[in-house]
């Protein structure tokens, strides 16, 4: 009985794996495109209200930057202050 259920499992599940296939032609024409600031991870990100093209991302190493295309291009809006200390 085991094992009658272990192949039917893994039939059910050879089954759905083949069900998944797509034609690769679908992906020949996709580029590499960079998104998004020039630098590194951001670690803050915010919108503008009733805006969904205007974000403002921080990055990590410094600097805010503003997009209003919907991350189409972006452009620093505080790159660098002098340290206050």
């Amino acid at each position: 009985m085991r094992k009658l259920f272990l192949f039917i499992c893994l039939s059910s599940c050879f089954q759905f794996l083949s069900a998944q296939s797509f034609d690769p032609q679908l992906f020949s024409k996709l580029n590499f495109r960079f998104i998004g600031p020039d630098g590194n991870r951001m670690i803050s990100v915010v919108g503008e209200p009733g805006n969904p093209n205007v974000s403002y991302s921080g990055a990590a190493s410094g600097g805010i930057w503003k997009t209003d295309d919907a991350g189409i291009t972006w452009k620093a809006v505080f790159d660098s202050t002098e340290d206050s200390s």
